[in-house]
C-alpha cells in the first residue's frame, strides 16, 4: 500500500461526502445523496462514466494528480474507528510479516519550487491535513529550521531553501514518519518480523522534471 495508517489525516471528513454527492449529481443521480435511490442509481451507472467523472473532479480539486479526493471514512460499523487508533489499541490481525519503506523525493511534488517564506511552506499541506492548530504549525516549522536547508539550492535551479524545507516536511508527514510509526506500533504487540528500508531512487523523475522541481 502507499503510505500507512497515519496518513488518514482527513478520514471521516465531510469533504469526501461532498465530493461523492457532486459525482452523483454529475451523472444524473439527483436524489438525496444519502438515500438508497442514489446508491442504486450510482450502481446502475457504467463504471467508465463514474471513473471519468471522479478523476476529472479529483484533478480539478487537487491538481495536478487529484490525490485524496476520495478515501474510506469510518462509520463505527464497517470501519469501527480511525486506523491509527485501531493500530494503537492492537486491534489488527497479528503475526503478518511487514516490510515498510519510503522513497527518495516522495514529497517533492507537494510543494512548488519557488516558495519564499514560512507561510508558503505551511500552505503546502493544509489542503490535505485538516485541523492543525496554529501552535502545531509553528512547532512543525521549529522542527525543520530553515538553516538546515539553505545549502541545498543550486544556482541553476528555481528551487529555494524554503522549497526543500517544505518537501522534507511533506515527505516525513506523508511517508517516512507514518511508516515508522506503523511498524513500531506493530512490534509493540509481539510482531517482530518487521523490516524497514529507504529506497534512494524514484520512478517519478520525468514528472518531477515536468514540474520543474529537483530530482
Amino acid at each position: 500500500m502507499s503510505g500507512a495508517s497515519g496518513t488518514n489525516f482527513n478520514i471521516k471528513s465531510d469533504l469526501v461526502a461532498s465530493n461523492t454527492a457532486t459525482v452523483a449529481k454529475s451523472v444524473g443521480c439527483t436524489d438525496d445523496p444519502d438515500s438508497p435511490a442514489t446508491l442504486e442509481c450510482l450502481r446502475a451507472t457504467p463504471l467508465e462514466v463514474l471513473r471519468d467523472v471522479s478523476v476529472t473532479l479529483s484533478r480539478k480539486l487537487r491538481p495536478p494528480f487529484g490525490e485524496l479526493s476520495f478515501y474510506p471514512s469510518y462509520d463505527g460499523d464497517y470501519i469501527p474507528d480511525r486506523p491509527s487508533v485501531l493500530l494503537r489499541k492492537g486491534s489488527f490481525v497479528k503475526g503478518i510479516p511487514i516490510i515498510g519503506s519510503w522513497v527518495a523525493n516522495d514529497g517533492a511534488w507537494y510543494a512548488p519550487p519557488n516558495l519564499k517564506d514560512d507561510a508558503s511552506v505551511l500552505a503546502t499541506f493544509p489542503t490535505f491535513v485538516l485541523g492543525l492548530s496554529k501552535s502545531s504549525l509553528q512547532r512543525i516549522l521549529k522542527l525543520y529550521p530553515l538553516s538546515d536547508f539553505e545549502f541545498l539550492p543550486r544556482p541553476d535551479e528555481e528551487a529555494t531553501a524554503q522549497y526543500y524545507r517544505a518537501a522534507q516536511i511533506n515527505r516525513d508527514m506523508w511517508f517516512t514518519c507514518p511508516v515508522i510509526d506503523f511498524t513500531w506500533q506493530y512490534t509493540r504487540y509481539g510482531n517482530s518480523n518487521v523490516r524497514l528500508y529507504s529506497m534512494n531512487e524514484t520512478k517519478y523523475g520525468p514528472i518531477l522534471k515536468y514540474m520543474n522541481v529537483p530530482q
